[in-house]
């Protein structure tokens, strides 16, 4: 199960890389990243070969003024953190497993803005939520080490 989880973390974190849309020019966002929640579909499993479990496919707004968003596509590290959270018998949410992942180096070296604004498109696996429901929370952290802040999803209903 470990490597499993292992290897679906590094299919994540490819496709997190890869599923984004970047810089618009003459923007002025300030240089700590900004993250928003925006959307989320259910994706049953063996429908995506990339993530052929259960997930949800989140929709986010992400903003970096100075651009520097991003690791080597062969780093070790995570710069991506997703919190998995389902429903307790008590009826609040407790904390179930992370799911974090690497964005790849998102900058134009020869772009004069180093403005980075885009949506990420961040597949999380559902499969081990235990219940009918589940949130997540979401942080972003660029090279220089500046934070997001930690952002939340709204209630995931797990109606497959």
């Amino acid at each position: 199960m470990t490597q499993m989880r292992a290897k679906i973390i590094g299919i994540c974190a490819i496709l997190l890389g890869l599923t984004f849309t970047s810089c618009e020019r003459g923007s002025n966002f300030p240089d700590k990243p900004f993250l928003e929640y925006r959307s989320y579909r259910l994706v049953d499993a063996n429908v995506d070969d990339s993530l052929p479990i259960q997930h949800a496919v989140v929709t986010l707004y992400f903003t970096d003024g100075d651009g520097d968003i991003g690791l080597d596509p062969n780093s070790q590290q995570f710069n991506f953190f997703a919190q998995v959270f389902e429903k307790a018998d008590t009826g609040g949410y407790v904390y179930a497993y992370d799911w974090p992942g690497r964005l790849t180096d998102l900058s134009d070296p020869g772009q004069q803005n180093k403005a980075l604004e885009g949506l990420i498109y961040y597949k999380v696996g559902v499969s081990e939520v235990v219940g009918d429901s589940t949130y997540f929370e979401f942080e972003l952290v660029d090279d220089a080490g500046n934070s997001s802040g930690i952002i939340d999803s709204e209630v995931i209903y797990l109606d497959f």
